[in-house]
């Protein structure tokens, strides 16, 4: 999978991903070309690199199936699909995030939300967006979370989750090279690339807490009911991959614990909860910032549009009902404001205006990813027949 990358800086202004540090490594070593940012490459790439030497080891040792180990590699399925799946989808979440940021944050300027008279200071927030991107020190504090996570895992390593690898007598707690390439390589990686997509949603809220702290030129009649920030219920797809990568990992643990640990669908249900909490609020979170400028523009406009709907209907009631000859009829004869439905219909508008640009899309993009590996944990338990009865019911 090849991603089409423009050249020019200028034209990765916008994006959380072009030219960050680790984008920039991986440039050096050839992983990605000045065509794109070759996502499906570097996933099966890091994939190989991660789980192969672990799971060769595994075979050749014959811990890889049942019969020589109580618990083989085979078994626990939150290491297959953190690197089989959820590094993957880290991976190629980037070209989905440098896609949406680069589309969607511009048109804060070809919609006119952000006015000419602020431009300058746009083109300054983007400014920002490149140096807090491109700069080292985030990224070297992040490498060095992982070193130390690394470190406390090689001195009390996940027995649980290691003990195909034990390579001693039990109690000695000692481990193999498949499950010292584990915890040495495959682990920090990930964690990683984890941590960097955590960044990158601080990045992208900064950005909008920014520019929502402009002068934006809101429409309170805007169908989008957003004020002209609806196209931000896109955003969120910039996080879906991150969101089902987490999501994948905490359903892989839960299924060894449904069939390998007889623990029940209905202990899990908590821990389901606060991820899809928890992940909404992620993804949500850049969104929010919008929520002073909307909450404002909405008081405002009530006052402002009941005042005009107010003078059109008196109007209309001197003019119609007491007969009366009205010597300004400018707000009766005026063309855009139409009959009394229509003006009416401007105050509704505003009544509907949202506190915050999100809507049933923006809610979907984070949650969908987060709830389809969930429903394969479910399906162990309830029959997929059954299954999508009750999800048509619910929708019912």
């Amino acid at each position: 999978m090849t991603q089409t990358t423009p050249g020019s800086s200028s034209e990765n202004a916008s994006s959380l991903i072009a030219d960050d540090p680790w984008y920039r490594l991986q440039r050096a070593v050839g992983l990605i070309s000045e065509a794109g940012l070759n996502v499906g490459r570097r996933a099966v790439l890091l994939a190989a690199l991660t789980w192969l030497p672990v799971a060769v080891w595994a075979a050749m040792k014959g811990r890889a199936l049942p019969g020589a180990v109580a618990e083989p590699l085979f078994e626990h399925f939150g290491i297959h699909v953190k690197l089989l799946i959820a590094l993957p989808a880290l991976v190629i979440g980037e070209a989905v995030a440098h896609g949406v940021s680069r589309k969607l944050i511009p048109y804060f300027r070809t919609s006119g939300v952000v006015a000419d008279r602020d431009a300058a200071r746009f083109d300054a927030i983007l400014a920002n967006l490149v140096r807090w991107r491109s700069h080292l020190g985030p990224w070297l504090i992040m490498g060095a979370i992982v070193a130390v996570l690394s470190a406390l895992t090689a001195r009390a390593p996940d027995l649980h989750e290691l003990t195909w690898a034990e390579a001693a007598p039990s109690g000695q707690r000692s481990i193999g090279f498949g499950g010292w390439w584990l915890v040495w390589v495959s682990r920090p990686i990930f964690q990683f690339l984890l941590v960097s997509w955590m960044w990158r949603v601080v990045l992208a809220f900064l950005v909008m807490r920014r520019v929502s702290q402009l002068d934006l030129d809101l429409v309170p009649t805007h169908p989008d009911r957003a004020g002209g920030l609806g196209f931000l219920e896109g955003f969120p797809a910039a996080f879906a991959c991150f969101a089902f990568a987490i999501s994948c990992i905490v359903a892989s643990h839960s299924a060894h614990e449904v069939v390998f640990h007889q623990i029940t669908l209905q202990s899990l249900a908590p821990m389901a909860g606060l991820l899809l909490a928890g992940m909404m609020a992620i993804g949500l979170a850049p969104l929010l910032a919008f929520l002073p400028p909307l909450s404002r523009t909405k008081k405002k406009a009530r006052l402002e549009y009941a005042a005009l709907v107010a003078t059109h209907g008196r109007l209309v009631r001197h003019r119609w009902i007491l007969g009366e000859s009205i010597a300004r009829d400018e707000v009766l004869d005026a063309p855009e404001l139409g009959p009394v439905v229509d003006v009416s219909a401007m105050y509704d508008q505003v009544e509907r205006m949202r506190a915050v640009p999100i809507g049933a899309r923006a809610i979907a993009l984070v949650a969908m990813p987060v709830i389809v590996p969930m429903l394969a944990v479910v399906a162990l338990q309830v029959p997929i027949k059954d299954l999508l009865l009750q999800i048509l019911k619910i929708l019912a």
